[in-house]
């Protein structure tokens, strides 16, 4: 869901994805260590546009950019809630990767 609120879409499209995968993560009871399946999105985000199994809807060089630096980001910066990943996301999406 985070991937394809990166694309480019309709005004509000990347926000209502970006709730939409909020939900899920609330929702979600598990065993699962939070901080790990932030740094999964992050790297699973990369491998979907340079692994064996890429994205078919991230073909402009801009959607691709902005993917890469919240991948990147996610990794680097450690992200350990769900907010932060939210605020990356938009601010990819609001601005361009910067």
């Amino acid at each position: 869901l985070l991937l394809k609120a990166l694309r480019d879409q309709p005004t509000g499209g990347a926000d209502q994805l970006v709730q939409a995968a909020r939900r899920y993560w609330n929702g979600y009871v598990g065993p699962a260590d939070r901080g790990r399946g932030f740094r999964h999105t992050g790297a699973v985000m990369l491998a979907r546009l340079y692994g064996k199994s890429p994205v078919e809807y991230l073909q402009d060089e801009p959607s691709r950019l902005r993917a890469r630096v919240v991948g990147e980001r996610v990794l680097v910066e450690g992200i350990d809630d769900f907010d932060t990943l939210a605020d990356i996301v938009r601010e990819s999406v609001e601005f361009g990767a910067h």
